[in-house]
């Protein structure tokens, strides 16, 4: 019985393990000019500097080969019961005033509608994803909204409940709209397969986020479940 007892200790301590915070452990994906993985930082946490991109040339064509980050992310387990997940840091300007931009498609302007600002925005993904979106596949992509960071200097704290309503798929349904997508949010919560933000703004959560008049950085001190 004694030795029962361990065992489950030893596997609740699994399951409250929070997301690692060591920058190699951190993938930086679909993103163009970018490094595979962020840096640590002297002070704690991890950093990367936003990519330049010339204001003349926004829209980019084809956000698969505009500079820019798109989506950040660690691998993580099962969410199941979490209340929440956090996100900490900071944006530094270094030099200039850099500007924002999100404008990594054509489609994706204020003129055509697409006027929410750049921000990022809490992700989580399901195990099994094709990337497709269609049929099941779009309740397997998980976005904070309405809550997110926009970009400007400073500190920001990011805390999102772990609920339906604070949450839309990658087909933009809001996890609360129905049945299909409350079980679709729940079943993705129990089978996580990695968490952490995308870059974007205008209409796409995460097609990405580049600058230019000046240089940025995103400092990342803490990102946890609660």
């Amino acid at each position: 019985m004694r030795y029962f007892l361990i065992a489950l200790c030893l596997l609740a301590g699994q399951a409250l393990a929070q997301p690692s915070m060591r920058a190699q452990d951190w993938d930086i994906l679909h993103s163009v000019a970018m490094p595979a993985h962020p840096t640590q930082h002297s002070s704690g946490g991890w950093f990367f500097n936003f990519p330049q991109y010339p204001t003349e040339n926004l829209p980019c064509a084809n956000d698969q080969a505009c500079a820019s980050v798109h989506y950040v992310t660690v691998p993580l387990g099962s969410l199941a019961g979490r209340r929440a997940l956090v996100l900490t840091g900071r944006v530094e300007t270094p030099t200039g005033n850099p500007v924002f931009h999100y404008q990594t498609e054509p489609f994706n302007t204020a003129a055509n509608g697409c006027g929410a600002p750049a921000a990022l925005r809490l992700y989580f993904q399901r195990r099994g994803d094709n990337l497709s979106g269609n049929g099941p596949y779009e309740h397997f992509r998980w976005w904070s909204n309405p809550g997110n960071v926009q970009m400007a200097r400073g500190n920001f704290r990011l805390v999102v409940a772990l609920v339906p309503s604070q949450w839309s798929n990658v087909r933009g349904h809001k996890g609360s709209l129905s049945a299909a997508t409350i079980n679709g949010f729940r079943a993705a919560l129990s089978q996580v397969s990695s968490a952490g933000f995308t870059g974007g703004g205008g209409c796409s959560f995460g097609h990405g986020l580049n600058i230019d008049n000046g240089t940025a950085r995103l400092v990342v001190t803490g990102f946890r479940f609660q």
